[in-house]
């Protein structure tokens, strides 16, 4: 299921420098090689993952659905998630996750699994048809089976997903979890 069908977001087609399989931690080093920047990939907004020792930078999410995160363009929304995303990750938050904050559908970032938003990273529109801020989560990141770190049985009680920011840094194909609480 598609909520966004025009962001999208592209798995990087450019050899990566490999980066050191030390823990998926946030590390004031890492931190300080990683950028987060918002550059024109192919006519459109697009929030991209630099480091240091890489020649080249990996696409992280394309901006290109008009007002489907109200009235910002995409280019002011790639410019201000980008930003919170630096401001975030340079203060020890790792996962981007989904919640509610001030009564809105929210993207939000955390320090880790199992914690509620802490950093807002992107609002959701919020009509008559709420969107699911999971589902949205899961479109940004066009996350499958594959990307989970489990495939665990369906659960009862509410699911909440966690995208391991660093694991998108090293380009693993793991690279999202469930985190569930029983009912």
């Amino acid at each position: 299921m598609k909520i966004l069908h025009k962001v999208s977001v592209l798995a990087a087609s450019v050899t990566i420098g490999l980066v050191s399989n030390a823990a998926l931690t946030n590390s004031p080093v890492l931190a300080q090689q990683v950028r987060f920047a918002c550059k024109t990939v192919n006519g459109a907004p697009t929030t991209v993952i630099k480091k240091n020792e890489w020649s080249s930078v990996r696409q992280m999410i394309r901006w290109t659905l008009q007002g489907a995160t109200g009235d910002y363009t995409p280019q002011r929304r790639c410019e201000e998630v980008t930003g919170r995303l630096n401001q975030s990750f340079t203060q020890g938050s790792q996962y981007i996750t989904h919640g509610i904050m001030n009564k809105q559908p929210v993207i939000c970032i955390t320090d880790k699994k199992g914690n509620g938003c802490q950093h807002l990273l992107l609002t959701l529109v919020n009509h008559s048809n709420r969107p699911n801020p999971k589902a949205v989560l899961n479109d940004l990141f066009s996350l499958n089976d594959r990307n989970f770190s489990s495939n665990a049985p369906l659960r009862e009680g509410s699911c909440s997903v966690y995208v391991n920011i660093n694991a998108l840094i090293q380009g693993k194909q793991v690279i999202a979890s469930e985190v569930c609480t029983s009912i």
